[in-house]
């Protein structure tokens, strides 16, 4: 008989579910948090750019009269995405790196757990201060 596994008791773990949880509470209140931090407005100065930029692609696509104009609108589309793109990818680490601490935490590596912890929290401090740089060095503020 094995004393052992007899013996020892069931480990109560936490589910993936409510980890998910714990996310999204958390990356809310960043989200709120950030939204109500004192900040200069920067995009009139991406609309500047998006819309030097489309100028000056319509101007190199003129000379291409069937397809300068259908270039320049995807052009604009694509310079339109680039800031929800990066969210995108910015979550999606997130998430990737919240499984992997799981996975370490299912495998009862709480050394490992760490490591994913650190990774997120590292990332969003990053965007936070790139928002905060890009802020300063378009509107000084």
């Amino acid at each position: 008989m094995n004393y052992v596994t007899s013996l020892s008791k069931p480990r109560n773990k936490i589910s993936w579910k409510y980890i998910q949880y714990a996310l999204i509470s958390c990356f809310s209140l960043i989200i709120w948090g950030w939204k109500l931090a004192p900040k200069a407005d920067a995009a009139p100065i991406y609309d500047a750019f998006v819309t030097v930029s489309t100028t000056k692609i319509a101007t190199i696509m003129a000379g291409f009269p069937v397809a300068g104009p259908l270039f320049t609108t995807l052009f604009t589309a694509i310079v339109n995405l680039i800031p929800w793109a990066v969210l995108l990818m910015v979550g999606g680490i997130c998430i990737w790196q919240a499984y992997l601490g799981y996975q370490e935490y299912d495998r009862e590596n709480f050394s490992g757990i760490v490591k994913p912890m650190l990774n997120i929290i590292v990332l969003v401090i990053l965007v936070i201060t790139t928002d905060r740089i890009v802020t300063f060095i378009f509107t000084g503020a």
